[in-house]
């Protein structure tokens, strides 16, 4: 069921949870088989320090080049792995996907994981023809602090104290499209409607990522925060959000969306009805699965697919 609404397009596939089975669930569709093989796997895209930065690349079986999501893994910014990859069933819709590895916080502060997202765009545009991938139909995708580092690669192509350095500087670190699940875009207001479970101050997430409390460096606060580059040249960008979302308000997806359109660019939103944080719904559903590959095919479609 669809409807609109002053936040833009909205899905409602289906309830909370239960143990009985409802119609709903046969619209459950089951993950990537394990056998699943990638086309590379534990390729060093940069290197650090004692760390070597790793990505895996699946790529669909087609004589043909495919669009790309590099996606990025949740985990608070502190913990997490591109072995977690909750969008490999792209693969079936035609798309590849690139799981990629970031450096964590605290040990390594914010912008070291934005630096890190560049790279890897830029290292997969360099190495796009060798991997039959199109070059110029590169998607950020993430979940969580993830999706965090995907807003901010969105918005913040051409900025260069955020770029970082590295190979391939040649190659550009826009990317063509955003999808965001559910992520943290305005860190001066995130704690508002959260779970009182989730630590605050210097111990809550966000804290750890910029080695400061929120409130006790607002400027900084806000330069980490995506609301504070949306611009009217920004690609498209597709929400995901659960309804009872207690760790990241939707308020937060809610107040990106909105300024997205403000500025008159590309932005839908779906509101999972019943979900919260994430979970096997929020991934699985098949009419959500179908959105999100529409919305990439659609936005990387060259002039001629179009027509």
């Amino acid at each position: 069921m669809r409807f609109r609404s002053l936040f833009g397009d909205y899905v409602v596939p289906f309830g909370a949870p239960s143990r009985k089975r409802s119609r709903s669930d046969h619209h459950l569709l089951k993950s990537v088989p394990h056998d699943h093989q990638a086309l590379h796997r534990n390729l060093a895209y940069a290197q650090h320090p004692g760390e070597e930065l790793l990505l895996d690349v699946y790529r669909p079986d087609t004589d043909t080049p495919v669009p790309a999501a590099i996606y990025f893994h949740g985990g608070g910014w502190r913990a997490g792995s591109k072995d977690h990859c909750a969008v490999r069933w792209l693969v079936r819709y035609g798309i590849a996907v690139v799981a990629v590895n970031y450096r964590l916080a605290p040990r390594h502060l914010f912008p070291s994981q934005l630096h890190d997202a560049k790279a890897a765009v830029r290292f997969v545009r360099a190495h796009a023809a060798e991997w039959g991938l199109a070059p110029e139909a590169v998607v950020a995708a993430g979940a969580s602090s993830g999706a965090h580092l995907a807003c901010l690669l969105g918005l913040t192509a051409g900025n260069r104290a955020l770029e970082g350095g590295g190979d391939y500087v040649d190659q550009s670190s826009a990317v063509d499209a955003v999808v965001n699940y559910f992520a943290p875009t305005d860190f001066m207001t995130l704690q508002k409607g959260r779970s009182e479970q989730v630590a605050s101050g210097p111990d809550a997430p966000e804290a750890q990522l910029l080695g400061h409390a929120i409130l006790e460096n607002p400027t900084r606060s806000r330069w980490a925060s995506p609301l504070t580059y949306v611009h009217s040249d920004a690609p498209p960008f597709l929400h995901i959000h659960g309804e009872h979302d207690d760790l990241t308000p939707l308020e937060q997806t809610r107040n990106l969306h909105n300024a997205l359109e403000t500025a008159g660019t590309t932005s839908k939103m779906l509101l999972v009805r019943g979900a919260g944080h994430g979970g096997r719904r929020m991934f699985d559903h098949r009419p959500i699965r179908d959105r999100v590959a529409s919305f990439i095919q659609r936005h990387t479609a060259t002039d001629d697919a179009l027509t």
